[in-house]
């Protein structure tokens, strides 16, 4: 499937994705792809939302799914607060899992949001 994924074969990716968890349901990889797919090619934001809870709930410290569902957050429902919760989450397992991503100190959000130029 991450093959599959990387080569925008959404289609053939999602068959072997569900393929692999008809066989192994709760392998986090598998359903952290799946819920991507569910979002990004087929708009089912709410099945995409509740394959993240789901897996978090299994695998509370799955990087890959912290990040996505911190991103899913911020651009599918807006909530900020979730996807800061998702990003700090992500980053006590693995600091280094967001790159070049930075998360401003507490309560800097807020001054760098009324003053962009001056972050």
């Amino acid at each position: 499937w991450f093959y599959y994924s990387h080569k925008n074969d959404a289609e053939r990716a999602e068959a072997y994705l569900e393929t692999a968890l008809s066989r192994e349901p709760g392998n986090p990889d598998a359903n952290h792809m799946f819920a991507r797919i569910q979002d990004e090619v087929h708009s089912k934001h709410d099945e995409a939302e509740a394959i993240y809870k789901q897996t978090l709930e299994l695998f509370p410290e799955h990087v890959d799914t912290l990040y996505s569902y911190g991103n899913f957050a911020l651009d599918r429902r807006d909530d900020r607060e979730l996807a800061a919760e998702m990003y700090r989450r992500g980053l006590a397992v693995d600091p280094v899992f967001l790159n070049d991503w930075e998360m401003p100190p507490e309560g800097e959000e807020e001054e760098r949001d009324r003053n962009p130029r001056e972050a």
